[in-house]
């Protein structure tokens, strides 16, 4: 017996279908207030004592601190809000086993800060 999601999985694999996006609505992104848009959010100094401070601080002040917040932002959205309104990679994995023929194999997370500026 076939399941329905084996059904439409097959219908989309004869139609060429190889992969889905899935992509999360408004507030489940990894800036969901948008704070990472500010330019000067994180680099509001002179960049004399902008450069003195990481020194200070053993460079953090840079892409890496804002990538690796934001990284921390999306996993605690997808740990608290699960599969609410938010696409986790977890069921992104569900659903593509459930479909089949291969489809969602790749698992690209696609996510965008989510808050509409």
């Amino acid at each position: 017996m076939t399941l329905p999601m084996q059904q439409l999985g097959e219908k989309m694999y004869t139609k060429g279908v190889r992969e889905v996006i899935f992509v999360h609505g408004t507030a489940v992104g990894n800036d969901p207030l948008d704070i990472f848009n500010e330019p000067n959010f994180f680099h509001p100094l002179d960049p004399a004592i902008e450069e003195s401070v990481n020194a200070l601080l053993g460079g953090i002040l840079n892409d890496n601190l804002i990538d690796t917040i934001k990284g921390k932002i999306k996993e605690y959205i997808n740990n608290t809000l699960s599969d609410f309104g938010n696409y986790s990679p977890n069921y992104v994995t569900k659903f593509g086993k459930a479909l089949g023929n291969g489809i969602c194999e790749h698992n690209t997370p696609f996510v965008w800060g989510g808050g509409n500026s």
